[in-house]
């Protein structure tokens, strides 16, 4: 229901890409980081540096209609969570860059 939602069908569109080994041949990886470019704060400085081309991918459109029901507040508002693409140097790897994919879920607790 907020622009979280939009990053999590992005992560979704590489998970499914890196299932499908597309991140290891160049297109798929420049299909890549054009989605990581889409997500949070887009590619770091190093990333834009190395790969100057890349055209953000368009952010599915979210439409917030309002909260469904009471339970959405309180899973949303007792936790948080946080959907990742890193891409990182890695001389070993065949392209020189890694991918990892991560979900962090993080837990605030009131007293």
């Amino acid at each position: 229901m907020t622009k979280k939602h939009a990053d999590f069908l992005l992560f979704k569109q590489v998970v499914d890409l890196v299932i499908q080994k597309q991140h290891l041949n160049e297109e798929g990886l420049k299909k890549i980081l054009s989605i990581r470019a889409s997500m949070n704060k887009g590619l770091t400085p190093a990333l834009k540096t190395a790969f100057p081309n890349i055209i953000p991918e368009i952010r599915p459109i979210v439409d917030v209609a309002g909260i469904p029901e009471p339970q959405w507040v309180v899973g949303f508002t007792s936790g948080e969570g946080c959907f990742f693409v890193n891409i990182s140097k890695a001389p070993l790897s065949k392209w020189g860059y890694q991918i990892q994919l991560r979900f962090l879920n993080i837990f605030v607790i009131w007293d």
